[in-house]
């Protein structure tokens, strides 16, 4: 991906052919929904790489990342309100930009400031694409010599960029392709590999988190061996990915303790079933899906909205778990959230709570 980016970047100029490498590539690609924001981040991170003190070459450089967000855009997103709710402004869009890039940051209020102004302001369709590049348009007049300040200016237009996709666009229906020499009929081990394989938005070691294992134990050791935490280091930006954040928002939904009846509201309901939607825009998932028709599993459903059901059944509804008591657990509590059970922790195979 990097090496292909450079590719692009590397003149400073996107022409008519490289327009159509970019498009072919993002289509082959077929990325996933929650790789969007990596793809179009990279661009600007690798980007940085290319800056000078030649103004004409960072006016070019904007330029070419404008290019490889578009075909980004065009490719694997489409308009989220195809009438949008306002007319193109060019002269109140340009203004707007040109006072977020003025300090060269943006802060917590001017990030929430994007976000309502991109929210009014709406165009239709067939505007946005301009809406999109006036941000680059705007940011060639705060150029200067100076790396540092052009890199802290790369980093603001990729916020804006940032707000303007997630107010103005949504990823188009994602669907895994597998090569025609795929083979569906291995076993579930082999299957359970393949999934993992398929999974490009994993933490990666060294990179999103590091670990600190010390010692190291059996389970015949009784004793803490591992007197500082697991973790050192966790990228907690990588946890506000779609599918992660989702499946945060999930956790704060049960009782801890078994025997203790769970209640389910409206909102929680909500909540599973965009956890649900979610991963089913995954490769994982839909290789899952996949896998369970090929091998003629019973009861699976070939249709996904009945498969996401079927899964809402399987991980969310509540059963006895504590004799005598309420419907005090689930699937998912018992699997990703954990319970306490005579003052003993059960399940929890969540490293995300870890």
């Amino acid at each position: 991906m990097e090496k292909f980016y450079k590719h692009i970047l590397v003149d400073l100029t996107v022409d008519q052919e490289e327009a159509q490498e970019l498009t072919d590539y993002f289509d082959s690609l077929n990325p996933p929904p929650d790789k969007l924001v990596w793809l179009r981040t990279t661009a600007f991170r690798l980007g940085c790489d290319f800056l000078s003190d030649d103004q004409d070459n960072n006016v070019a450089l904007l330029r070419t990342i404008n290019a490889i967000v578009h075909s980004l855009e065009k490719t694997c997103m489409v308009p989220k309100d195809a009438n949008g709710n306002t007319e193109y402004d060019s002269e109140k869009v340009d203004e707007f930009y040109k006072n977020i890039f003025s300090d060269l940051s943006v802060d917590r209020d001017e990030n929430e400031d994007l976000f309502t102004f991109f929210q009014r302001n709406i165009p239709p369709a067939d505007n946005l694409v301009a809406l999109r590049a006036a941000a680059f348009k705007a940011a060639t007049d705060f150029l200067t010599d100076d790396k540092e300040n052009n890199t802290a200016l790369l980093r603001c237009v990729n916020i804006v960029v940032n707000a303007f996709e997630r107010t103005c666009l949504v990823p188009k229906e994602y669907n895994l392709r597998l090569a025609p020499e795929f083979d569906l009929d291995v076993s579930l081990s082999d299957a359970i590999q393949q999934m993992w394989n398929l999974d490009l938005n994993r933490l990666r070691p060294n990179v999103d988190y590091k670990l600190n294992v010390q010692e190291g134990k059996k389970p015949s050791l009784k004793e803490d061996m591992a007197d500082d935490p697991l973790f050192t280091y966790v990228d907690l930006n990588a946890l506000k990915r779609p599918t992660y954040a989702l499946f945060i928002a999930l956790l704060d939904n049960y009782k801890a303790s078994t025997g203790h009846s769970e209640d389910v509201c409206d909102n929680e309901h909500k909540e599973m079933w965009n956890f649900l939607k979610a991963i089913m825009q995954s490769a994982p998932m839909q290789f899952c899906h996949k896998y369970l028709l090929a091998k003629g599993a019973e009861d699976v459903p070939e249709d996904p909205s009945d498969f996401m059901k079927l899964m809402y059944k399987i991980w969310f509804e509540l059963y006895n778990r504590e004799r005598g008591g309420g419907k005090d657990s689930s699937g998912f509590e018992h699997v990703f959230v954990g319970e306490v059970k005579n003052d003993s922790v059960s399940g929890f195979h969540n490293w995300v709570q870890f």
